[in-house]
């Protein structure tokens, strides 16, 4: 003698069965504010200090040696935009430009969320790209600028903070090795806003 059971999702109390994204956190109808964003767009402002070395040379007082060490760039601007090509990693292009004693950089960078939140995202980026940091010097009696690069590779860390559906707020802090006629180990701390598109 045979037996039929017809099993239904709401005899067993679940209308769904568990899927990819509904096991990694996410979900087609909720789950993380990026799963559904394709850009973002950043703005920040940081400040930053580097170690210069032997091969720094002043922009103003031509002939003037300057003593290796740590040196400050104290104030800069980040643009950076972002696509998202899964809901946890992305590719972007960034531009940071100094207005006092004016000096830019730019280049490119992938990133990684590495600790997605319902509010709160940790994630890991790097990349590389070309341009120069402006870093002030103390050459006693009065005080220069020296460029350092003009290439360079970054890695960093960015934590992002869900304000709204489409604003976040964004503090991170990027390693930049510069590399060429005046290399230099940088660190930057940046603090701005995203805007998901």
């Amino acid at each position: 003698m045979a037996f039929t059971i017809q099993l239904e999702g709401n005899d067993l109390g679940a209308d769904f069965l568990a899927s990819g994204s509904s096991l990694d956190g996410s979900s087609s109808s909720g789950g993380r504010s990026m799963g559904d964003k394709s850009m973002s767009l950043r703005l920040s402002i940081g400040t930053g200090a580097g170690l210069i070395t032997d091969k720094a040379k002043p922009e103003n007082q031509v002939g003037v040696e300057i003593q290796p060490g740590l040196a400050i760039a104290p104030f800069h601007t980040l643009f950076e935009m972002q696509g998202w090509l899964a809901n946890r990693f992305s590719l972007g292009a960034y531009a940071r430009i100094q207005l006092v004693e004016f000096a830019y950089l730019f280049g490119g960078r992938a990133q990684y969320v590495v600790a997605p939140g319902s509010g709160t995202d940790f994630s890991l980026r790097a990349g590389g790209g070309y341009g120069r940091v402006s870093h002030l010097v103390d050459l006693g009696p009065v005080m220069d600028r020296s460029l350092q690069g003009p290439f360079h590779w970054t890695a960093g860390a960015l934590v992002t903070s869900n304000l709204s559906k489409s604003w976040a707020f964004v503090a991170g802090v990027d390693f930049i090795h510069l590399i060429g006629d005046s290399p230099s180990y940088h660190v930057d701390l940046n603090l701005g806003l995203s805007l998901k598109l």
